[in-house]
């Protein structure tokens, strides 16, 4: 379903549509004034032929001026769909290769960790008799160590960040350019109420995501239902049927507790 956006701005549309309306009640008052008060011969005098043609004649154009608003509607809506979708493929794209930088940055701090262990151990092996200016070095070398990791990992923080931001104004650009609304609704976790507001172009990944502040289940383990209907982490909340007041539960494959107000 496409965004909902502001009120159109199409000169030829709908105020031609209501323009052409206006003229065909004007040309047809003549006809409404003799079928009301009868055949007289002022009035079927007052009725000409080259009258009722012209009335033929603006209804044609009000047939024709309808249909080319709806035509225009449409690939309007058409347009909107395809900016949409395009939004829908980015935000995609942009998780997947947030997950895999994560994923490898993660991998690279954990074996340069790995390492790190493995290199002081040896060290500590080595010889425990050791004088003390030698385990004052050491102890340098360790801090140096540590200090360096902690710099990767800073670093790799900043990354986060500045990709965070980047994505961000990315989304704000594309929901600028397409038009959305907020919506506000409510989630029962735990049996709980938790009130949130998000985009309309939001994604169901970004509920998802906020629950984890909550207390709630890792992502894999979550199922997020809208009346009995599962919805799908790639959906917008306008395309899940997201609206202002609605509730959605939590669904878990673990059992519940007896006062638990989710939908297991």
């Amino acid at each position: 379903m496409p965004p909902t956006v502001g009120k159109s701005t199409n000169k030829d549309g709908p105020s031609d549509l209501m323009s052409a309306f206006e003229n065909l009640r004007s040309e047809t008052a003549g006809i409404n004034n003799f079928l009301e008060k009868g055949p007289t011969i002022g009035s079927i005098t007052s009725l000409s032929i080259s009258k009722f043609d012209k009335f033929c004649e603006n209804q044609d154009k009000v047939n024709q001026k309808l249909m080319l608003a709806i035509q225009k509607m449409s690939i309007e809506r058409s347009k909107r769909q395809k900016i949409q979708d395009a939004f829908n493929k980015e935000m995609l794209d942009a998780i997947r290769s947030m997950k895999k930088a994560f994923a490898r940055e993660k991998e690279e701090f954990s074996d340069d960790l790995e390492i790190f262990k493995e290199e002081l151990f040896e060290k500590l092996d080595e010889d425990n008799e050791t004088s003390e200016d030698e385990d004052e070095e050491e102890e340098n070398d360790v801090l140096d160590a540590i200090k360096l990791l902690q710099t990767g990992l800073d670093a790799m923080k900043e990354a986060q960040r500045e990709f965070f931001k980047k994505v961000t104004e990315d989304t704000q650009a594309i929901r600028r350019k397409i038009g959305s609304k907020n919506i506000k609704f409510n989630v029962i976790l735990h049996g709980s109420r938790i009130p949130m507001e998000l985009d309309s172009l939001d994604t169901i990944y970004t509920v998802g995501m906020a629950l984890l502040k909550h207390g709630g289940l890792a992502l894999h383990r979550q199922r997020l239902m809208l009346n009995d209907k599962e919805l799908q982490y790639n959906q917008t909340l306008e395309e899940a049927g997201i609206k202002d007041g609605s509730v959605i539960k939590q669904h878990t494959d673990e059992k519940c507790d007896e006062d638990c107000e989710c939908c297991c």
